[in-house]
């Protein structure tokens, strides 16, 4: 297994004629066997502390000088030792394992060795980790400090303290760290405007897709500089920015970028502090990004509401990509559902439009309910749990007739 910077292989044996049970940690180039041996000669009988040896140190076996046998007492000579290597070629040992004959041993190092650089990478004189996937938490930020960060794809980390690991691992690792990373995930990490720099780098990556940046606490003049240095130009297509402390500011520093015409695909900004302004400004991104399929404006305080929802009515009337348009638990009322009723009859490409949780009358629902009658992809109408209280079937059924009973209808709150 991998420890720290480290191949460590584990073997044990139980020796019956001396009573003593030997427990051998070693990097792989290293042969068990002679450190069984080493050991043994030092008259321990248990083994409490491992030896460890660090990647450069090799061993050398020597089929033509090296001499094992399968008695149970180990045969030895003095062990010349040499700098950055150990050397066996004077040894007369015996293996850790009775049955391990000279060829299973050279067998063991090779393979052991072949795995070693396949897993690790070598850094100014170390050997880091080849991990594609990285989560990292506050108990294990010491991870940073052994892994190849030019290998990374996946990163997931929570706590400040794991991200000041990251950065310092960044600047040893130099220009090259991050060069493989797709996405980054972080949470409850306090990203602050100082730390632009580190996410530059970050965004400015050709495979870069996703940033989930959910649960930070983040902050308007965070997204400002994000949107100012990090983003344009980054090949980002999922933005996740949702449970934040994000303001109409933040909507309108997204709204105005330009590189996300080609690239974004998903845009989250769930649980935040976004008004009608905020959701005016980004309804005008919606015909401008070709590639825009999700857009979440779910559950703002204090809530978004016709102002909003007649602007995106508007929006995915010029649109033939998004596909989802969430705007549950906001303040839509019947002006602005009627709105969104007259645009969907418009539009060929929502498949799901969430108004769960608003102000919704059953008028107004009947009407979206018809507007969806022949809608040639459309197929969730969520309208469970209206405010304030949640629309009756009976009601619907007086208004919109047996189209209530359309499958696609969802009058039951969502998880």
């Amino acid at each position: 297994r991998l420890k720290g910077s480290q191949l460590v292989l584990y073997a044990m044996s139980s020796m019956p004629q001396t009573g003593r049970t030997v427990v051998i940690v070693g990097v792989g180039a290293v042969a068990i066997a002679a450190l069984a041996a080493l050991y043994l000669k030092r008259g321990q009988t248990t083994v409490n502390q491992p030896l460890e040896l660090q990647p450069h140190d090799t061993a050398k076996i020597s089929s033509s000088q090296s001499t094992v046998s399968t008695c149970a007492t180990p045969n030895l000579s003095p062990v010349k030792e040499r700098r950055g290597d150990v050397s066996l070629e004077t040894l007369e040992l015996t293996p850790v394992v009775g049955f391990l004959e000279h060829q299973d041993i050279l067998h063991v190092v090779v393979t052991s060795t072949k795995v070693r650089d396949l897993l690790t990478f070598e850094h100014k004189g170390r050997r880091l980790m080849i991990c594609p996937v990285v989560r990292m938490k506050m108990d294990t930020a010491d991870l940073a400090r052994h892994v190849s960060w030019r290998h990374v794809v996946n990163l997931r980390f929570q706590s400040r303290l794991a991200f000041t690991a990251i950065c310092d691992a960044d600047r040893d690792c130099g220009p090259g760290a991050f060069e493989s990373i797709e996405k980054v995930t972080v949470m409850a990490s306090t990203i602050h405007k100082y730390d632009i720099a580190f996410w530059t780098k970050i965004l400015q990556r050709p495979r870069i897709a996703m940033l989930n940046v959910e649960r930070n606490q983040l902050r308007d003049d965070v997204i400002k500089e994000l949107c100012l240095k990090a983003l344009p130009g980054s090949n980002v297509d999922t933005l996740c920015l949702r449970m934040n402390q994000l303001t109409d500011a933040s909507a309108l520093a997204l709204a105005e970028l330009q590189h996300v015409s080609t690239n974004l695909k998903t845009l989250n900004l769930k649980q935040n502090k976004v008004t009608d302004v905020g959701a005016v400004a980004l309804a005008g991104l919606i015909p401008r990004c070709p590639t825009l399929q999700l857009l979440n404006l779910r559950n703002q305080t204090p809530g978004i509401g016709d102002r909003a929802a007649e602007a995106l009515a508007e929006a995915i009337q010029r649109t033939t990509s998004l596909k989802r348009l969430l705007l549950r638990r906001n303040k839509i009322g019947e002006q602005g559902a009627l709105a969104l009723a007259r645009a969907v009859s418009n539009n060929t490409s929502l498949t799901e439009l969430d108004l769960e949780s608003n102000y919704v009358t059953a008028s107004a629902a009947a009407e979206l309910i018809a507007s969806i009658q022949g809608h040639p992809t459309l197929n969730v109408l969520a309208l469970g749990e209206m405010r304030p209280e949640p629309l009756s079937v009976a009601w619907l059924r007086g208004a919109a007739g047996d189209l209530v009973s359309d499958s696609r209808v969802v009058l039951v709150a969502q998880t």
